[in-house]
């Protein structure tokens, strides 16, 4: 199997393992908690499948893992969407001080929050790609920083 084909599927298998896992955990999470599996886990997962895969990266390979982080994503809203401590989490950190309110969106699934993800995604994916994959050779003198 080719290489850039192997760090898709990995990727793919990786992302509906996790996306299934979060929808039957389902549980009270903190808010913290819910970030960092929304945003540190599809990064996570590229990194796995780039080095797993043994393959140089590609602007086109990050982008098709990105669409996957965002169906990863797109599973997980849902299930904390449908979850009620969910809306108590937003609730809590609603504030409104002379005239002044803010609240959390309960909609995760707008388009703005899709569009800034997966730009998330893509850009973290990319610059972790290209800071720990192997450039040039390992002798000092004759690597190449550009």
């Amino acid at each position: 199997m080719n290489a850039k084909y192997k760090s898709i599927l990995i990727s793919f298998v990786l992302n509906i393992v996790c996306s299934i896992t979060m929808s039957i955990i389902n549980i009270n999470l903190g808010l913290i908690v819910m970030l960092l599996g929304i945003i540190i886990i599809p990064i996570m997962i590229n990194m796995i499948s780039i080095c797993f895969s043994k393959t140089k990266y590609t602007i086109s390979l990050i982008f098709i893992m990105s669409i996957f982080n965002l169906i990863y994503y797109v599973v997980s809203a849902k299930s904390i969407m449908h979850n009620p401590v969910f809306y108590d989490i937003a609730s809590k950190y609603a504030y409104e001080k002379d005239g002044f309110y803010t609240s959390m969106n309960t909609n995760l699934l707008s388009l703005s929050q899709l569009t800034f993800l997966f730009l998330l995604y893509f850009v973290l994916s990319y610059l972790l790609a290209k800071l720990f994959t192997k450039r040039g050779s390992k002798d000092v003198k004759n690597r190449s920083y550009l």
